[in-house]
């Protein structure tokens, strides 16, 4: 006797087959739809399109190095931010906020400073990994600590193998770190993530040139 899986299995084949031959038969009907288990195939230039919707592509005529402020240190939280304002089309922002915020500065600092200038945004500071998938599916990017809290950069992309990261330090190209080694970094350097709650500009491939 078939298996009640297998007789299910058997009905439904049965079902699509009498379908597809009675609609064949009725004129100006439309082809009945393919068999279950057709393989869609996905070009490769569409698949490249798909993945790099999920990066933020900074235009190079916003991106900042790093700067050293009065007090001698570097400016790498406020230069990730200025990066973040002007991808979220807040270009007098960015500008303002690089004129008047230099040095080195802490979670909480830098919350008293967006709090000062009416910037609303969100952050994590337990290592939150939805978090920073967040920010990503929603195209606002992150500005994170590495380095054990010495250093913070930008997150511009983060799929299952790589994370991508703009560096003010080399702020030309995005550079890209295995995705578990990045985590691995931020975590240990304390998990702090931050992002202005802005608009960011539309995918590439909709903005007409």
């Amino acid at each position: 006797m078939l298996s009640a899986l297998l007789l299910n299995r058997v009905r439904q084949t049965v079902v699509l087959a009498v379908l597809a031959t009675a609609t064949a038969a009725l004129p100006g009907l439309a082809p009945a739809a393919p068999a279950v288990g057709t393989v869609i195939h996905i070009s490769a230039g569409v698949r490249r399109i798909i993945h790099r919707l999920r990066q933020l592509d900074i235009p190079l005529s916003y991106r900042r190095s790093n700067w050293i402020g009065r007090r001698g240190q570097g400016s790498c939280v406020h230069a990730s931010m200025r990066h973040l304002f002007h991808w979220q089309g807040r270009h007098d922002l960015a500008e303002w906020w690089a004129t008047n915020h230099s040095d080195g500065e802490t979670a909480e600092g830098l919350a008293a400073k967006l709090d000062r200038a009416q910037v609303r945004y969100a952050e994590t500071r337990n290592g939150d990994e939805a978090f920073l998938e967040w920010t990503i599916r929603t195209r606002r990017g992150a500005a994170v600590v590495v380095q054990n809290g010495a250093h913070m950069v930008n997150l511009v992309g983060l799929d299952r193998q790589y994370a991508h990261i703009l560096d003010s330090n080399a702020p030309q190209r995005v550079q890209q770190r295995p995705r578990g080694e990045f985590l691995n970094d931020w975590k240990r350097s304390g998990g702090w993530a931050v992002t202005p709650l802005g608009t960011p500009a539309p995918p590439d491939p909709w903005i007409v040139k």
